[in-house]
């Protein structure tokens, strides 16, 4: 929930031949949560909190209700607000890789599947082939199944939130060309695809209009523009929406410090 509660249910067959349903667990975190994903193989269970990083429980009712942080959004951490989708790619004997969307970066993280979750990298997902890349990633799922001729070692699967204007779709993605044969590809980079941003508990939120602009903003790029003029920072969300019968974008910059501001650009004017 936005409050950060997560429930665990168990379904069972009744005499009936219906099926039913108890709560066994319930579990918090201090701030909104956003995907999860339960490694069934090693009975775990991560739960991602968008503000704050990604949390790791034993997956069984009875392993109790405190959890362990595998990473964060802050300066010690591998994550860019908002943390969204989760993902388990299995690999043989119980070893793979747990697979995150950092929204706030546009870029995918990538864990081992055992032990502390130890971080492995990163890849962003880029225009090929005529297919724009992706960005704005909310949920994610890969399998490491052979998938006949075009995906024989597996598939990613992403959301993608923005398409210049057009309707959101999904991307496919080759697992091949993020983790091969021999492990993490020349995709997976390990220096980090954009500087983590801290955020804040007590956001500063305020509308305003971009000073000084009379270029139209009606496409995306034209919108981050204005935002980031009047605002310096990282961009991570920007809807279009109708207001008082005018278009305009919500825009929602974060600030070095974390703190994060929202703006309105209007399309026609800037």
């Amino acid at each position: 929930s936005e409050d950060g509660e997560v429930e665990q249910w168990e379904l069972r067959a009744t005499p009936a031949g219906t099926v039913d349903a108890r709560r066994v667990r319930e579990l918090s975190v201090a701030s909104q949560t956003e995907g999860c994903v339960a490694d069934d193989e090693r009975g775990r269970f991560y739960l991602g909190e968008e503000a704050e990083g990604i949390w790791r429980f034993g997956a069984e009712p009875s392993d109790g209700t405190e959890g362990e942080l595998v990473d964060t959004t802050g300066t010690d951490g591998h994550l860019t607000a908002d943390v969204e989708g989760l993902a388990i790619a299995a690999g043989r004997d119980g070893d793979g890789y747990l697979v995150a969307s950092s929204q706030g970066s546009g870029s995918y993280v990538l864990y081992e599947r055992g032990g502390d979750n130890a971080f492995v990298g990163e890849f962003s997902i880029g225009a090929g082939g005529g297919i724009d890349g992706t960005s704005d990633t909310d949920g994610l799922e890969v399998t490491t199944a052979a998938l006949g001729r075009r995906f024989p070692d597996g598939l990613l699967v992403v959301q993608d939130g923005d398409n210049d204007g057009e309707n959101q779709n999904f991307k496919l993605v080759d697992w091949a060309d993020v983790v091969g044969p021999k492990g993490p590809t020349e995709a997976v980079s390990t220096s980090g695809l954009a500087a983590p941003a801290p955020v804040k508990r007590d956001e500063e939120r305020s509308t305003r209009r971009a000073s000084g602009s009379t270029a139209p903003a009606s496409d995306l790029g034209d919108a981050v523009a204005a935002a980031l003029a009047e605002v310096p920072g990282v961009v991570v969300e920007a809807e279009l929406d109708e207001e008082d019968d005018a278009l305009a974008w919500d825009v929602e910059v974060v600030q070095e410090d974390g703190t994060r501001i929202e703006l309105t650009i209007d399309a026609g004017d800037g």
